[in-house]
């Protein structure tokens, strides 16, 4: 039990986006009898002041021009009347939800002081209480919670700064519309921020986004405590549900919370001229007084990866997660079979091989739609996705097909150009002469290739760590022939062609200025290459044992 223990805290530890509850026998009989009496009376009470609240916050904006509504309201009786009446009914949602006092440890500084509160770690939805004691500041918020009743109120209430994260168009205009609040000298109200984008479970503070940072003026950071003996707030990428943290959390008699504001953080000059360095320092002042590490660990879309310099890389293959999904929904082996060679005719049909959710769902057989919006989400930041990558990632790791069929469908179903059969960073290709076609068969980090000159069509048949390609310059297609760990290349400038006829150890090869092609003749063992300066050429016409060949000193017309 012990060790079982130990290895689900190392694995919280390594991937924060994971948080279970465990609870005793007793914990957990005492939550069914306090929660059946708490719960139904603490969730009816708060959603009573929401539904109060919902008519007085749509009163802050209306009859305003939208010129008017452009500018912050901060006189008048829409100020002075409206506010401290939302901020009331604000602080009794969270009363009743068993928050009943905050502690506070620090003092908040003025908006002109301090524009941006970055508030970490973030939690879970419930972390919005710190709103109430901050005096409701505005929010950056997705422009689609702006349909949700009394939720798009209260935002519309606050002038909170809408992004729609699908369009590029919308981010530059949140952008733009972000710096000029904060640069406005204590026109608008102080901004408050959750710099990690997502929640976590709190055993590391994650890669900071640059947002809260990118106007370049003092930011005051919060720390956000849930001192108690069940961590029930929190609701994460996986573990814990929203039901389950708000059951939990309603179950118990009261939650402590504390609030705890830090001396303001003033960038330097080249803090100013960098966001993500500014971002990184203020990760790791707060990190150091929380007592945990910052570690580059960052939420893709709907993907947990984490920063490897400019790539990154998932914490959880999408393969496998969709094929434990396609099991989890009763689907055998055989069924998952006939499933992938519904996709692979789909892709070869007039219909294309781009599908929605709706589309997946009966594609691949299967009785929750839930199932295949989290199987879209593992592949696809929008509401299409390429069935070619599932059918290739999960064929591939099932072991349904052979390499060699494996391979001739790849090819097969990416014979028409395109470059939509990737999810890239499209910033990429601007330094990159590819035939885009290819990409559909690479599962990359595609952001690696803008330094790199390859015909990457070879890639479609190489496992590697792709950070490794932006360091060598290959020309590329040998590679399809060669199970190499990539990291030995970045110090070999080779024809890479001969390594197709030879069994080498490949960490040998960054010790050897060699000219390889001689060795698709020999039979070596190639760590005796490290120790002979030879015109490698000669070796096609000798028959040694290698390792002799450290203690001679070649021409190599001798070996004639």
């Amino acid at each position: 039990m012990e060790r079982q223990n130990s290895h689900q805290a190392t694995y919280s530890s390594q991937h924060p986006f994971v948080h279970t509850l465990k609870l005793t026998r007793a914990q957990l009989i005492r939550g069914m009898v306090l929660g059946s009496i708490l719960v139904p009376i603490r969730v009816f009470l708060a959603v009573l002041c929401f539904l109060i609240m919902w008519p007085i916050a749509r009163l802050r904006l209306a009859g305003l021009s939208e010129v008017e509504r452009s500018r912050p309201v901060t006189t008048g009786w829409r100020r002075w009347l409206l506010h401290p009446i939302i901020w009331f009914l604000s602080r009794a949602v969270f009363f009743f939800l068993g928050f009943f006092w905050f502690r506070v440890k620090g003092c908040r500084a003025g908006h002109k002081e301090a524009p941006v509160l970055a508030v970490a770690p973030h939690s879970s939805f419930l972390d919005m209480l710190v709103l109430t004691e901050t005096q409701l500041p505005t929010v950056v918020s997705r422009s689609e919670n702006q349909s949700i009743p009394v939720i798009g109120a209260l935002l519309e209430f606050n002038q909170s700064v809408l992004v729609n994260r699908k369009n590029p168009e919308s981010r530059k205009r949140a952008v733009v519309q972000i710096k000029e609040r904060l640069t406005s000298n204590g026109y608008w109200p102080q901004m408050l921020m959750f710099p990690e984008g997502t929640t976590t479970n709190g055993t590391t503070l994650i890669k900071f986004k640059p947002g809260a940072f990118l106007a370049g003026v003092p930011v005051q950071p919060v720390l956000l405590h849930y001192p108690n003996k069940l961590d029930t707030v929190r609701w994460t990428h996986r573990g814990t549900t929203w039901v389950e943290a708000l059951w939990h959390t309603c179950s118990q008699l009261y939650t402590n919370v504390t609030v705890e504001y830090l001396p303001v953080y003033t960038p330097s000059q080249e803090e100013k001229d960098d966001p993500n360095l500014y971002a990184d320092n203020v990760q790791k002042l707060m990190a150091k007084t929380l007592g945990i590490p910052a570690t580059d660990h960052v939420m893709e879309g709907r993907v947990p990866t984490r920063k490897l310099g400019g790539l990154s890389l998932p914490l959880e293959p999408p393969a496998r997660e969709t094929l434990s999904l396609l099991h989890k929904d009763g689907l055998r082996e055989f069924e998952v079979e006939a499933a992938l060679s519904k996709i692979i005719d789909r892709c070869q049909s007039e219909q294309g091989w781009r599908a929605g959710v709706d589309e997946l769902a009966p594609l691949l057989g299967l009785t929750d739609r839930q199932t295949a919006a989290k199987i879209c989400g593992l592949y696809s930041k929008d509401d299409k996705v390429d069935l070619r990558q599932i059918y290739l990632s999960v064929t591939s790791v099932s072991g349904l097909l052979g390499f060699k069929s494996l391979l001739h469908t790849a090819f097969t179903v990416s014979s028409a150009p395109s470059v939509c059969r990737v999810d890239l960073e499209p910033q990429c290709l601007c330094r990159v002469d590819l035939e885009p076609r290819c990409l559909c068969l690479v599962d990359l980090e595609p952001r690696c290739l803008c330094l790199v000159d390859l015909e990457p069509w070879c890639l479609c048949l190489v496992d590697l760590e792709p950070w490794c390609l932006c360091l060598v310059d290959l020309e590329p297609w040998c590679l399809c022939l060669v199970d190499l760990e990539p990291w030995c290349l970045w110090r070999v400038d080779l024809e890479p062609w001969c390594l197709w006829r030879v069994d080498l150890e490949p960490w040998c090869l960054c010790l050897v200025d060699l000219e390889p092609w001689c060795l698709c003749l020999v039979d070596l063992e190639p760590w005796c290459l490290c120790l002979v300066d030879l015109e490698p050429w000669c070796l096609c016409l000798v028959d040694l044992e290698p390792w002799c060949l450290c203690l001679v000193d070649l021409e190599p017309s001798v070996c004639v």
